[in-house]
């Protein structure tokens, strides 16, 4: 076990202690919120190009730009939402399974969080260190990644790597 095995268990630690201190309602519009900003980032991201400024002129810019206009409206919309859902939640006397429900959909939370990562790392020279090589997880980091490569723009997708 080196130090991202233990960077990975951290993050799925502090996922699910978070899961259990925000109760499952917010932390499912937590979830719900990252995944949707993200695919509607890469959606409307070409559709916000008209709102950015005229500066950006090579696409590759404009599209990231786009993306995080996009991803960044729809991530508090939902946020803010989840936050009114909870607090009904808590007013009808659900609070602890809130709670234990909370942990559960944090390790899901987590695993999202380290596919991220791992997309990311597939674009850096990372993986092909001792570090990444010798981590016990590094396998299933890499299948987690490879899963959602469909997701990404093919532009983006192409260049990520772990070998």
């Amino acid at each position: 076990m080196n130090v991202l095995d233990l960077v990975v268990l951290l993050v799925l630690v502090l996922a699910v202690v978070r899961g259990l201190m925000r109760g499952m309602v917010d932390t499912l519009f937590s979830l719900a919120a990252w995944l949707l900003a993200f695919l509607l980032g890469k959606w409307g991201a070409l559709l916000a190009e008209p709102l950015l400024p005229a500066g950006l002129e090579s696409p590759a810019p404009r599209y990231f730009a786009g993306f995080a206009l996009v991803f960044l409206v729809v991530l508090i919309a939902v946020l803010l939402a989840g936050h009114a859902v909870a607090a009904l939640v808590r007013a009808v006397g659900l609070g602890a399974a809130d709670k234990v429900l909370g942990g559960l959909i944090g390790v899901v939370k987590g695993l999202v969080i380290l596919t991220g990562f791992s997309v990311a790392a597939g674009l850096t020279a990372l993986p092909r260190t001792d570090l990444w090589k010798q981590a016990m997880l590094s396998g299933s980091l890499q299948a987690m990644a490879r899963a959602t490569l469909p997701l990404l723009p093919p532009n983006v997708a192409k260049h990520v790597r772990f070998e």
